[in-house]
């Protein structure tokens, strides 16, 4: 099935942020102890689970961050055929909400990918398993966007668009908002923003989309993502919000 299948809670790859370049949230919509637990389908059958937690908080560079972990795992018949074990570490900057570290254990089938992301003092650079990359100072990880997108005010005159890091370098997450609509997942009904994101590659001066998500997000507790959409060759694989445990 390949990774894209299962790696979907990080290559949502979504943060908005407003051409009119507003402020950063003075408040965060997490803290430790928030927990969300997700159900990952395939053409209508269940192939894994997703858990993503706010661990507590950590120094990094000197920096008070929050420690924020997902971990995602594959189930039943698909998880004795094709096993995965992925963590995600991400540790974001607990006034300006920007990455200062990501770490990751991707472990699926034969294939596994251990490494981390480490930002310099000064923001300008970071290093990754495959080399040091120039970045912009507010650049993310493939973990962080995610999170600071729900900082944001989604608004239908807003445009998207963030730079993150992967190992092969900098990519730039392109969206729009599609509609607000009811939507049901197992943890019940919510009335939901739909963003559509597009992931665009800048190893090149052509503009090449490398791919296709949706994130529906409930206005309750702070943006919160209840339903993610991903494209994949094998089609479409969604992760379904089913456990909330809201901060401490």
């Amino acid at each position: 099935m390949g990774r894209n299948k299962f790696y979907i809670f990080f290559i949502l790859i979504l943060i908005m942020i407003s051409n009119r370049s507003a402020g950063a949230p003075v408040r965060a919509p997490f803290s430790p102890g928030e927990k969300l637990l997700y159900d990952i389908r395939w053409k209508g059958l269940k192939v894994g689970e997703s858990i993503n937690y706010v661990k507590g908080f950590a120094e990094i560079n000197g920096h008070k961050t929050y420690h924020i972990v997902s971990e995602t795992y594959s189930t039943g018949l698909i998880g004795l055929i094709y096993k995965v074990r992925d963590i995600e570490e991400t540790f974001i900057d607990t006034e300006n909400f920007y990455s200062w570290q990501y770490k990751k254990d991707l472990n699926e089938g034969r294939r596994h990918d251990k490494g981390e992301y480490i930002f310099d003092s000064s923001r300008e650079t970071v290093i990754t398993p495959r080399g040091k990359y120039s970045v912009p100072f507010d650049c993310h990880d493939p973990l962080s966007v995610l999170l600071y997108f729900r900082f944001q005010k989604i608004d239908k005159d807003k445009n998207i668009r963030l730079n993150y890091i992967t190992d092969t370098g900098m990519k730039t997450l392109y969206g729009k908002f599609i509609r607000e609509e009811s939507v049901k997942v197992p943890l019940g009904v919510f009335k939901a923003k739909n963003i559509e994101f597009l992931i665009k590659s800048n190893d090149s001066e052509q503009l090449r989309f490398t791919g296709k998500s949706w994130i529906w997000f409930a206005e309750q507790n702070g943006a919160l993502p209840v339903l993610i959409k991903f494209k994949t060759r094998f089609g479409y694989v969604k992760a379904l919000l089913k456990e909330y445990t809201a901060k401490e």
